[in-house]
């Protein structure tokens, strides 16, 4: 086509309805308004709106010899101001490609090279003198990684192995994203929803490094992986106060699904090509940093920490025992790094108002930590004077207490007398295996002394008796009964039996 053709065809289009836009409109304006418009050549779909354009608009150089490809990544490194965008493939391979990303062009060109791994023209976008790019929610989600990474580690789900590969290299090339992107990032762009996502990509990776660590020889894997969680950890430390919502909190402490990712068959690899300055690095790499969940416990207001998130944190210590234990059960092995401690725990209940900490339902939570009950439940009292105790948190004692019995004495030292000594918590506590029944009868009857024992009380006794062909329970308390009562006071028994018990040690 001769330069005449071309020239009336421009005309042409200018004449149509390109004429009702005379004002001086940018190019990118322009472009979203007549996106529908046709030409002969694609090329004069952005052409044919040059004449229309401000001065600095007019600067792009018209060639019909480039190719269309060509022609679309020059004008979105004239529109988004980038300078020139090298890229071993074209960002459009169509002028209806690009005009799909017109209305978001900034976060669409950033998705499109973050998505194909150009980390080189980010970095030479990014250090461009004069580019001001705002970084939006959706463009710091996707430099995370949340798409790429997780993509890896859903297939792992699936398919119960991994790409170690596939994945270390997702890996490196995000964290050289993020340490490109976070030098540009203000706080106030650091959402929400950019914590979660951190979060949720770090507790996604913890079963995978652990195993990586499990393995024993994974030095190189675990520096890697290690090095992206301190910058998910700079994210979390950098973003302000008013982020960490309790939903934060939540998704920081409670992993939902402990036996996730621990079935994997890690395949190691045959070979990575990590530069040696790493290897290096690695081998040396024995700090663990800060766990990006502690960095969010202490940045939270106390606002934030609701009697949900303290539960939640007494929830997490106790499904993390209980998969630990059955991991070492199931391998016949010790466990390593693998059960988190209580230390976070603390830090809750230290930052956490009172009214939060002393309520029924943190104090179940805390009765049922095991060996580690006592240690909590001291730590509400430092802090609260007295805890409150109803006959819920007696019965869930009963059922926790360890074999010395010492949680059930702590937890009476704290209780009302008519809030253990009544027959509901009598029962429960007859109903224990004998041993351990007549030891928390005693630590009852110790401290608060002759018990209120009914004629249910004692018929449950000799209930469980008879299944277990003994008679400790019913002698127990019919000689407790005869500690404070005169014999005809003692309720379904008689003179006869009274007798019989006086002659009989216990």
């Amino acid at each position: 086509m001769d330069s005449t053709t071309r020239g009336g065809m421009l005309a042409a289009f200018s004449r149509g309805k390109v004429s009702r836009y005379a004002g001086a409109k940018d190019l990118l304006t322009l472009l979203r308004s007549f996106r529908e418009a046709q030409a002969t050549l694609e090329h004069d779909r952005i052409y044919a709106l040059l004449g229309l354009c401000p001065e600095d608009d007019k600067s792009l150089r018209v060639s019909y010899e480039k190719p269309i490809t060509t022609v679309i990544s020059e004008v979105v490194s004239h529109i988004c101001h980038y300078g020139v965008i090298r890229t071993p493939e074209p960002l459009y391979e169509s002028i209806s490609q690009f005009q799909a990303d017109m209305d978001d062009l900034d976060e669409m060109v950033f998705e499109r090279l973050l998505s194909r791994g150009y980390t080189s023209s980010l970095r030479s976008i990014f250090g461009q003198q004069g580019v001001n790019i705002t970084m939006t929610e959706n463009m710091i989600i996707l430099a995370i990684g949340v798409r790429d990474i997780g993509s890896h580690v859903r297939l792992a789900r699936d398919t119960s192995e991994l790409d170690v590969n596939a994945l270390i290299g997702s890996i490196y090339k995000t964290t050289e994203i993020l340490g490109i992107i976070l030098q540009r990032t203000e706080s106030w762009a650091l959402t929400e929803g950019v914590v979660l996502a951190a979060i949720q990509v770090k507790n996604s990776l913890d079963p995978i490094i652990q195993r990586f660590e499990e393995l024993g020889d994974s030095e190189i894997e675990v520096f890697c992986i290690r090095n992206y969680m301190d910058f998910l950890n700079r994210i979390v430390q950098r973003a302000e106060q008013s982020v960490i919502t309790e939903a934060v909190v939540l998704e920081a402490i409670f992993y939902k699904n402990w036996d996730e990712g621990y079935g994997f068959s890690i395949l190691k690899p045959k070979e990575w090509a990590i530069p040696q300055q790493l290897a290096l690095e690695a081998i040396r790499y024995r700090s663990q940093g800060i766990e990006l969940r502690d960095i969010i416990i202490r940045k939270a207001e106390t606002s934030t920490i609701t009697e949900r998130v303290v539960i939640a944190a007494f929830e997490n210590i106790r499904l993390s025992r209980e998969f630990g234990t059955a991991l070492v059960a199931s391998r016949n092995r010790p466990l390593r790094n693998r059960v988190p401690n209580g230390r976070f725990i603390s830090m809750i209940l230290e930052q956490a108002e009172i009214s939060v900490i002393n309520t029924h339902r943190v104090v179940s939570a805390a009765i049922c930590q095991g060996i580690n009950s006592i240690y909590y439940l001291d730590f509400i009292c430092l802090r609260v004077g007295k805890l409150l105790i109803t006959e819920s948190e007696v019965l869930d004692t009963i059922h926790h207490t360890d074999k010395k019995g010492e949680l059930l004495r702590f937890i009476l030292q704290q209780a009302e007398r008519s809030v253990v000594n009544n027959e509901l918590v009598l029962t429960a506590a007859v109903s224990q295996p004998a041993k351990e029944s007549t030891k928390f009868l005693g630590l009852i009857s110790e401290r608060f002394g002759n018990l209120l024992i009914t004629e249910e009380i004692l018929e449950c006794a000799r209930r469980v008796d008879g299944k277990e062909n003994t008679g400790v329970r019913e002698h127990y308390l019919l000689q407790n009964q005869l500690q404070g009562l005169q014999p005809n006071k003692i309720m379904g028994g008689g003179t006869r039996r009274l007798e019989a018990l006086r002659a009989t040690p216990l």
